[in-house]
């Protein structure tokens, strides 16, 4: 399954999300950022999938991919589930 989300639209996202929880059919959820930025929309969606009541049924990973040609650092995103790329 895979989706696409453009500019701060939170009620697609989180439709998004919602819908990838309950139609996920296998122990694993990968979610792929792409132009995560400093990550605040990584921990948005990190935090609310940790909140899930299905969230000891699978093991879950979050992986973030920029440049940081605008910000110039890479995201600062404490969560054990996310992994930065440089891209």
């Amino acid at each position: 399954m895979a989706g696409i989300l453009f500019e701060n639209d939170e009620r697609v996202l989180l439709d998004s999300v919602k819908l990838a929880l309950r139609l996920r059919n296998k122990p694993k959820l990968t979610f792929l950022e792409c132009g995560c930025a400093s990550g605040d929309t990584s921990k948005f969606i990190i935090d609310f999938v940790n909140k899930s009541k299905f969230r000891h049924e699978f093991v879950f990973k979050y992986y973030g991919i920029d440049s940081t040609d605008l910000t110039n650092s890479n995201p600062v995103v404490q969560r054990k589930e996310f992994k930065f790329i440089k891209g």
